[in-house]
């Protein structure tokens, strides 16, 4: 079921919005993972992990840490201070930060010898990285919140260099992407359609094939651990209302096809209650 809650890393804190419209036996009776990380059987204001309550408490020094070459040496400082929550954004882009100087340089695809790179190839490097995060955290009982989407992937510089845009791969041209080469506006003004490709927008198959391969790539690893939550987007416009939720029913429903019953959120840059308040059903 997806639910939207508010800004930061403790996206998670309180689950009561996403039971709105759902009872919590029908929630637990359709659940046959008991051990991964749900709502609390009895205070579903609070989580379970492997049938225990507990309390995220979490703190990044990146927001996808497994970008960090120690990525280990991140999980054990979490643990030592009494820390349990992690943060990946699925990120797609090189950028550098006064905070964190050793990162590793790499998007999830794989880079030609021509220097444009392949949507259908895995960059092994990437993924080998996410993996081994997933699996660090899960053996320090470390729950890990996946976002699926960064607006700021797709925009100014960023935009530049992603292999999404279509100067830089071999998949599709600008004419049949519909994306341009340059989008220098800040990602608030919204200008690029890369985020409006599914069905419900403007349904650009072109591009959404290659999105849902990468999805699936992500959750196909994901679902292998039960330590992992799933965010829609990261300080996202409130117009991608569209957006998130068809992401959301897309991962859903690869879970369920593995039998897997996880639990998803989604973040606004600017906060709009009143989409939960007025119109709960939407979100469950």
């Amino acid at each position: 079921m997806c639910w939207f809650s508010s800004r930061y890393i403790l996206l998670f804190a309180a689950a009561a919005v996403v039971l709105a419209s759902t009872s919590v036996s029908q929630l637990f009776a359709a659940n046959k993972n008991a051990d991964r990380i749900e709502p609390y059987a009895k205070n579903p204001r609070y989580w379970q992990y492997e049938g225990k309550p507990v309390m995220l408490l979490g703190g990044n020094k990146w927001d996808a840490s497994f970008f960090i070459q120690d990525q280990k040496s991140v999980y054990d400082d979490l643990l030592a201070a009494g820390g349990n929550y992690q943060r990946y954004i699925l990120k797609q882009r090189q950028d550098d930060s006064d905070r964190v100087t050793k990162l590793v340089r790499i998007f999830p695809f794989r880079k030609l010898s021509n220097g444009k790179y392949d949507l259908n190839q895995w960059s092994d490097d990437y993924w080998n990285r996410f993996g081994s995060g997933l699996r660090m955290c899960q053996d320090r009982d470390i729950i890990v919140q996946i976002t699926l989407w960064d607006r700021f992937d797709f925009y100014r510089e960023e935009w530049e260099i992603s292999p999404w845009n279509p100067k830089n791969n071999v998949n599709y041209t600008r004419s049949e992407s519909n994306l341009a080469s340059s989008y220098p506006a800040h990602p608030w003004q919204d200008t690029n359609p890369f985020m409006k490709t599914v069905p419900t927008m403007q349904n650009n198959t072109v591009v959404l094939d290659f999105q849902k391969k990468l999805i699936g790539k992500m959750i196909s690893i994901a679902l292998k651990h039960n330590n992992v939550l799933y965010n829609m987007a990261n300080e996202g416009n409130p117009s991608q209302e569209k957006w998130d939720q068809w992401w959301c029913d897309f991962i859903r429903s690869e879970a369920s096809a593995a039998g897997k019953t996880i639990f998803t959120t989604t973040m606004f840059d600017k906060q709009d209650w009143g989409l939960v308040v007025n119109n709960p059903s939407t979100y469950t």
